[in-house]
């Protein structure tokens, strides 16, 4: 089982030996620590990508974008794949809980029937939270 991660962090490595990568990438515990982290193949693009959550059985990524296709400068995105060794699919945004305001910070649930994220559809900003029934999210909704 890998970590899927925004940025970089492997404390086993000199900072000169990590490699810089824009976007979503994915290590894995060695006998050494960490593997070099490497970029998410079919999820990263030229644009901003952050944000990873994971649900626990590894197939389920929820991450932010600033790619063409979303409803706001930034938004939820989502990609699945069928085996913790297979491949992402092609991402989806996530129309049921983006705004055409920011939003960010996704944490999903580890069963993925709940997700978290900020948004700025308030003037204020707040805490969203929506919940999964299917394949189908309810409207988000905060309680501030």
């Amino acid at each position: 089982a890998g970590a899927v991660s925004s940025g970089l962090s492997s404390p086993a490595l000199p900072s000169a030996a990590i490699p810089t990568i824009d976007g979503i990438t994915i290590d894995a515990p060695t006998s050494m620590g960490w593997s070099l982290p490497t970029a998410l193949v079919g999820v990263n693009t030229t644009v901003k990508e952050s944000d990873p959550s994971i649900t626990a059985n590894q197939l389920e990524l929820y991450f932010v974008s600033a790619r063409a296709g979303g409803m706001g400068s930034e938004d939820i995105w989502y990609t699945s794949r069928a085996s913790v060794s297979g491949a992402w699919a092609a991402p989806i945004n996530v129309a049921a809980l983006n705004s055409t305001s920011v939003d960010s910070a996704v944490e999903i649930s580890a069963d993925g029937s709940r997700i978290y994220f900020a948004s700025t559809r308030t003037s204020s900003g707040d805490i969203y939270t929506a919940t999964k029934s299917g394949t189908t999210w309810s409207t988000p909704w905060t309680s501030a």
